[in-house]
Order: structure tokens, then C-alpha cells, then sequence
């Protein structure tokens, strides 16, 4: 009878422990993969990106080459 009895608890703390994880793991993936912890992830790396990348201002590389021709008239003059 006593066998019976530390089989049965030990059988029903390792359920409770067992359920109690797969809980808290489906938890922490469910708020992983939710919209608003998808959209601070991206927000994160595109700032993280935008910090390592170079920014380049597309009327800068437009005006180079006027700004180098007007420079190399003044010269002239």
C-alpha cells in the first residue's frame, strides 16, 4: 500500500511539474509571436541597422556634380 502511495505522488508531482512547464513554454512563445512583440522585435533591428548603416541624403549625391562644376566656373573666372 505504501508503494502505491509514493508511486501515485510522485506520479502526480511529476504531472503538475510537467503541465506547469509546457505552460509557461506555450506563454513565452505565444507573446513572442504576437503582433506587438513581432513589431518591437523589427523596430529594434531596423534601428539597430539604421545605427551601423551610413546614411546617404540622395540630394547630396544629385548637387555633387553641380556644385563641382560650379566651383571648377569660378576657377575659370
Amino acid at each position: 500500500m505504501i508503494k502505491r502511495l509514493v508511486w501515485m505522488g510522485t506520479g502526480y508531482v511529476a504531472g503538475a511539474a510537467s503541465s506547469w512547464w509546457v505552460q509557461r513554454k506555450v506563454k513565452q512563445t505565444a507573446e513572442r509571436v504576437l503582433p506587438e512583440a513581432v513589431r518591437n522585435e523589427v523596430g529594434s533591428r531596423v534601428a539597430a541597422l539604421g545605427q551601423k548603416a551610413k546614411v546617404i541624403d540622395l540630394r547630396d549625391l544629385r548637387d555633387a556634380p553641380i556644385v563641382t562644376r560650379a566651383k571648377e566656373l569660378q576657377r575659370q573666372r
